[in-house]
């Protein structure tokens, strides 16, 4: 059961990243640019992840952070230039661990699951370069919308 959930989480998409910033050539891994992770303990949290796992405006960012992440400012993304990735586990008690390749404009985001953490639902945020990126896991990225600078 446990291999099947660890599964789930690598083809759903982090927390330890070897490097973060700086962009990739074609079909080499990319880093974000900024990685943040935690838990959180409450179920119905979970439902405040944006499908897909793009989050492409600053509203939605905060709204999630302040969801996620209370009792912190909400960290300023300018979002004409980045967007964020949320990855989350399916397990209480896991945390992501997410990596990044880029080939041709598609970027693809997976990670594994990793036991550790207080018991609560596991989660990772990231924030990646738009420059080059035109698709994140096969759906078109989102152009920013209005007001996204933060």
């Amino acid at each position: 059961m446990h291999r099947l959930a660890t599964l789930v989480c690598v083809l759903a998409a982090t927390s330890h990243v070897p490097m973060l910033g700086g962009a990739a050539r074609a079909g080499e891994r990319l880093a974000p640019n900024r990685l943040w992770e935690g838990e959180f303990r409450e179920d119905k949290l979970k439902q405040e992840a944006p499908k897909g796992g793009v989050i492409t405006d600053a509203k939605a960012f905060a709204k999630l952070w302040k969801a996620w992440r209370q009792d912190e400012a909400v960290p300023k993304v300018d979002f004409t230039k980045e967007f964020a990735f949320v990855a989350t586990c399916f397990m209480k008690g896991e945390r992501p661990v997410p990596w990044a390749t880029l080939r041709d404009g598609a970027l693809s985001v997976s990670w594994d699951a990793a036991r550790r953490g207080d018991g609560g639902w596991g989660y990772a945020i990231l924030t990646f370069d738009r420059k080059e990126v035109k698709k994140v896991n096969g759906v078109e990225l989102e152009a920013a919308k209005k007001g996204s600078k933060e």
